[in-house]
């Protein structure tokens, strides 16, 4: 069972201003199952996008995590506003979680 979008929001943002991150939450989706995009903001003028990875990445004794996809790598703000925007069109229920930080390093599961 999966945690509930709020839920795992708010321990991700405990989690990155614990390290010392700017953490903010740019949109709120559903409070249940809103899928969660996470911009990383390098503060060097470039940024990263971790979108939900496909049902294909989860194994059946997945612990109820979430798992990421790293879609947009050190580019620009243009492009990662642009992706989210198609998001957007498709499910208005989306959450967008901005992180500022120049470590590359985030607490999230990258999908392999």
């Amino acid at each position: 069972m999966r945690l509930k979008s709020d839920i795992w929001v708010s321990a991700f943002l405990r989690t990155e201003q614990g390290r010392g991150a700017y953490v903010t939450v740019l949109q709120k989706g559903a409070l249940d199952a809103g899928a969660i995009f996470i911009i990383q903001n390098h503060l060097n003028g470039e940024f990263s996008l971790f979108s939900p990875a496909p049902q294909s990445f989860f194994e059946e004794e997945d612990d109820g995590g979430r798992k990421f996809e790293h879609i947009v790598r050190h580019s620009h703000e243009g492009d990662v506003t642009e992706y989210l925007e198609r998001q957007k069109k498709f499910d208005s229920d989306i959450w967008i979680i901005e992180v500022e930080s120049k470590s590359d390093e985030l607490n999230l599961e990258i999908a392999q």
